[in-house]
């Protein structure tokens, strides 16, 4: 199997390719990273594609990183089986693609990725001195009726529902601005370092926008004032939560589970199949996400340091941020 750093063989097979997840699409990787920021590894299988890997290198203390992308929750490769491909030769074929894939990578120091939820093997990577974590999303089947979705719900989520609405209505919004403030709010009050500016923010929605793929949600207090947000992107199948904020003033307001039930209905409304939270290992989030009814479903992250310096600048650089 041949591999290339090729990106608009990358570009011509993405826009060929059918139920293409949004994260790869070429649009979405020139708004995360900037148009000429990224590129992508081609594994080729005689003369078709087998498999695709963007990717972006940024230094990092001096240090060549691949790593997520921004406001991406899941990335890594996606993998073409040919037509009529035995069960028999399905795994040989995985295992040499996504050896291929991730050899063919330039030289880096140091790599992080969230590989899509589904994609369970990671043995080849293994082999390649790689390291896994399991993290977790969940997942809510949007083929149940809005009353049976409703009846699934937590009877704190539902209690919280009811309290919110009588407080705050939700709405449709094109501003980034006020979503932007509304966030760095949140992470300033959680102590969180917030990792993009507006115009990281506003050129994934203005790309997303032209697209017909995302939307703002705002709740608004009975004053009209922006009290919670958050970012829905959707793709063929799945509407992502990509991020939440809530105001400091209101975070027992009940205004997150009724921004939150509002998306889910959203996404019920656009045939959506599946609602994804888009991940989270902080355990109040994850419990509060839960009260949903939505299903746990894992996906990995896969690491390699090929620098034992690297690993000990940025063990310091975590020690210095959780001590602040």
């Amino acid at each position: 199997m041949r591999t290339s750093v090729n990106k608009i063989k990358y570009i011509e097979h993405i826009n060929n390719r059918k139920k293409t997840p949004i994260f790869f699409q070429k649009w979405w990787l020139d708004a995360v990273c900037g148009e000429e920021n990224w590129n992508a590894i081609i594994a080729l299988n005689g003369e078709e594609i087998a498999g695709v890997l963007p990717f972006s290198i940024k230094r990092k203390f001096g240090f060549k990183c691949i790593e997520p992308f921004l406001l991406t929750p899941f990335s890594g490769h996606l993998i073409n089986y040919p037509p009529g491909i035995k069960e028999s030769n399905k795994l040989n074929h995985t295992h040499k693609t996504i050896q291929a894939l991730y050899n063919g990578l330039p030289s880096f120091h140091y790599l992080k990725q969230f590989l899509l939820p589904g994609y369970k093997n990671w043995l080849p990577l293994y082999w390649e001195n790689f390291k896994q974590t399991t993290r977790f999303t969940y997942q809510l089947d949007l083929s149940n009726s809005l009353e049976n979705l409703y009846l699934n719900l937590d009877a704190t989520a539902k209690q919280y529902i009811k309290k919110a609405e009588e407080l705050f209505r939700v709405a449709k919004s094109d501003d980034s601005k006020l979503v932007f403030e509304l966030i760095k709010e949140s992470f300033k009050k959680k102590n969180i370092p917030l990792l993009y500016d507006y115009h990281k923010l506003n050129n994934l929605y203005r790309a997303c926008k032209k697209q017909a793929a995302c939307t703002y949600l705002l709740a608004l207090s009975s004053q009209d004032q922006p009290k919670a947000a958050l970012l829905l992107a959707s793709d063929q199948n799945t509407v992502f939560n990509l991020l939440r904020a809530t105001h400091p003033d209101c975070q027992k307001s009940g205004v997150s589970s009724l921004l939150v039930w509002n998306a889910i209905k959203i996404a019920k409304q656009e045939n959506a199949v599946t609602f994804d939270f888009a991940g989270s290992m902080i355990k109040s989030i994850e419990s509060f996400i839960r009260t949903f009814g939505a299903h746990q479903v894992p996906y990995y992250q896969i690491t390699k340091s090929n620098s034992g310096l690297y690993d000990i600048i940025a063990k310091s650089k975590r020690e210095l941020l959780i001590f602040k």
